[in-house]
């Protein structure tokens, strides 16, 4: 009897260790488990980082690949290539390029080559080209797509409902139609754009409360336009040169000023003079169109916006092990106004810190990190300034090649996943010990 019961005990064992090794690691590999002061377990989800291109082995081929397989909080990092896509993004992710320059999404002339479809995506660090419309967002909010060069398409950037959304520091250029054309939108920000030799630089249509400031807008049929009842929109601190028809056109009620001192916008056919030489027309600039807009305090000479700092350099060990504390330190924190900066730390295994600082410009800035299992990590570090202005992003790769604690992590991850199966796992070899 004894042995009938020792054999029918290890035949179920047996089947959960196969459970456990089968089926629990596709439930458990996104999750961070801690306990907190009274031993009560916490599973926290976090995101893991989907490398695309590069060497590495397990690496995607495809962004369109990694992005299908993404969870909310991931982010997909794409090594520079052309990669030949059609990208639709449903989940909220981080879509970053190595090299905006190098990095290319090419639209091959048919389709959006990227069309984003989630709340709080970000998009960093491309090429964007040869598309229907470069980057295409609808019905969502809260996107960044900021740092990309967006070029040879129909249309550079469409929106379409999107709200609280950031467009910063692109350059969109050489579009058959609208750099960028915000419809029915409102609440989004649009700063420090190069939007160049487009037919409309942005086409403002149906489209509320955005603002648009720090931009330069050159060599487009029209810079801006308002049309389809457009209102109350801001716009100052832009530089409009060498636009063919007009630098703006607004049949509406739309603001063109920051107020005095920041000022409104530099125009290059303002003929207006400054007697008190505090660099603002002493006349306002009258945008065409029939909503009677003007630029009260039309700047005298081009805005020159505030410089992002730096990017910096990490140092510290490139190779480790597991559940060890290392110390890393940014050298190179250079602001070129000598702003106060604060850091942001990737530390490649879904772990990221908080802004931190403020710290001095050129002040050496350490932190601390371990890693609980083995493998590569890419540590990535970014600084801004007090100002809001970010820097580019430092790289660091460290390799942790063995893990103290490998043999009871699967099965923590079990017990905490299924805490009925781990009672009965429990009692089951108690069985088998005590019978």
């Amino acid at each position: 009897m004894r042995k009938k019961y020792i054999k029918r005990n290890i035949v179920l064992l047996v089947t959960i260790i196969f459970f456990i090794s089968t089926v629990a690691p596709m439930v458990s590999g996104s999750y961070k488990i801690s306990t907190d002061e009274k031993g009560t377990i916490n599973i926290q989800n976090r995101g893991d980082t989907l490398y695309v291109g590069g060497s590495g082995p397990g690496n995607y081929t495809s962004i369109l690949g990694a992005v299908n397989d993404a969870s909310d909080g991931d982010t997909v990092f794409v090594y520079s290539g052309i990669y030949y896509e059609h990208i639709v993004i449903g989940v909220t992710i981080s879509l970053i390029g190595e090299d905006k320059n190098a990095t290319i999404i090419d639209g091959s002339l048919t389709g959006n080559c990227i069309h984003i479809t989630a709340d709080s995506v970000v998009v960093n660090g491309f090429t964007i080209r040869k598309g229907l419309i470069g980057v295409n967002v609808i019905q969502s909010s809260g996107q960044k797509i900021k740092n990309n060069i967006i070029r040879n398409n129909w249309g550079g950037i469409n929106l379409y409902q999107v709200t609280d959304a950031e467009f910063s520091n692109n350059y969109v250029t050489d579009s058959f139609f609208e750099g960028i054309n915000p419809i029915q939108s409102s609440g989004n920000t649009f700063s420090g754009n190069k939007i160049f030799w487009n037919i409309y630089g942005i086409l403002f249509t149906s489209s509320n409360d955005n603002i648009v400031f720090e931009n330069d807008i050159k060599g487009n049929t029209r810079g801006i336009e308002m049309v389809d009842q457009s209102n109350n929109n801001k716009i100052y601190n832009n530089n409009f040169y060498s636009n063919q028809e007009d630098n703006a056109y607004d049949d509406f009620i739309n603001t063109w000023d920051d107020d005095y001192p920041s000022g409104g916008n530099y125009w290059d056919d303002y003929t207006g003079s400054d007697n008190d030489n505090d660099g603002i027309g002493d006349t306002p600039y009258a945008v065409p169109g029939d909503g009677n807009n003007e630029d009260r305090y039309p700047l005298m000479n081009p805005f020159i916006s505030q410089q992002s700092p730096e990017t910096p350099t990490i140092n510290g060990p490139t190779a480790g092990v597991p559940d060890q504390e290392y110390t890393y330190s940014l050298t190179n924190t250079v602001d070129p106004e000598g702003d106060l900066i604060y850091a942001f730390w990737n530390w490649g295994d879904g772990d990221t810190s908080e802004w931190q600082g403020p710290y001095n410009s050129g002040e050496e800035i350490f932190a601390n990190h371990s890693w609980s299992s083995k493998g590569t990590y890419e540590i990535k570090a970014i600084l801004r300034d007090e100002n809001g202005k970010e820097s580019g992003w430092a790289t660091l790769k460290v390799s942790i090649p063995r893990d103290r604690v490998k043999s009871n992590s699967l099965l923590l991850n079990f017990i905490v996943q299924f805490p009925l199966l781990g009672k009965y796992l429990n009692l089951l070899l108690a069985g088998i010990i005590i019978k």
